[in-house]
């Protein structure tokens, strides 16, 4: 439908026309205009709701430990979510990427799991994945790329300038990988960290005053877009202010 409403403006764009008649030409151009302004804000809300609903029901699945390797418990882990608006063009996720074109032998440097210093990368009948025994990164065929990570955090505390560097990091080299498969357009990221128990933010006191308070449960941060082109730090900034005012930091 969408393609239809552009190739039908195209053509009557290019229609010459008296002169009493351009400006029934130029209402019906604007009107067009509209409709394919209004089907694409619908379409986009459409894929939207498709991604929350799959985040929903995958991050159900990691609680009830169904992981790509296994873990003793699911407290307090660390997930993030990289998903592609394109991977969910249609109702039933058919978008499927050519991920041999990220040759693993030349970017094995590359695709690590977040937070690790050994890792095994390789292939699994879902995608591609690389992993230790405590951390994972999976990427889908359809683009999506799932982090599930158990060692970045400790028991009572989460270094804050740490865990920044290494998810901006991170997102920077899997959207290197994700190029060269040509996974493009707008992403979504969202990310969580499961079920912790009182624990507090480490930050540096020079820059942030006063004690950290402390926070137990599920610390969800506002959904991230970005594209490829974007500057990662600005992106991601909205959720990094999040979790500092979540743990009683004045930071925007």
């Amino acid at each position: 439908m969408e393609q239809r409403i552009i190739a039908l403006k195209s053509q009557l764009e290019n229609v010459e026309l008296k002169e009493d008649s351009k400006d029934f030409l130029a209402n019906v151009l604007e009107i067009l205009s509209q409709m394919n302004e209004e089907f694409g804000a619908a379409k986009k809300d459409e894929i939207i709701g498709r991604i929350n609903e799959y985040y929903e029901k995958r991050m159900a699945e990691i609680r009830e430990g169904n992981t790509h390797i296994k873990f003793d418990d699911m407290s307090h882990t660390f997930t993030m979510f990289i998903l592609p608006l394109d991977g969910f063009a249609n109702k039933n996720y058919e978008t499927q990427y050519d991920l041999q074109k990220i040759n693993l032998s030349q970017n094995q440097v590359k695709f690590k799991p977040i937070y690790a210093s050994e890792w095994t990368p390789g292939t699994n009948s879902e995608g591609l994945i690389t992993s230790n025994k405590h951390s994972y990164t999976q990427i889908y065929r359809n683009g999506v790329v799932e982090v599930v990570d158990k060692g970045i955090l400790s028991r009572s505390q989460i270094p804050s300038q740490g865990l920044e560097n290494k998810i901006v990091e991170h997102v920077r080299e899997i959207f290197e990988l994700l190029s060269l498969a040509e996974v493009k357009g707008d992403f979504i990221i969202k990310i969580q960290i499961m079920d912790v128990d009182r624990v507090t933010l480490a930050t540096n006191p020079e820059r942030y005053w006063g004690r950290s308070k402390e926070v137990s449960g599920d610390i969800s941060l506002p959904d991230a877009w970005i594209t490829i082109e974007d500057d990662i730090l600005q992106s991601l900034k909205i959720q990094f202010d999040a979790l500092y005012n979540k743990f009683g930091f004045n930071r925007h």
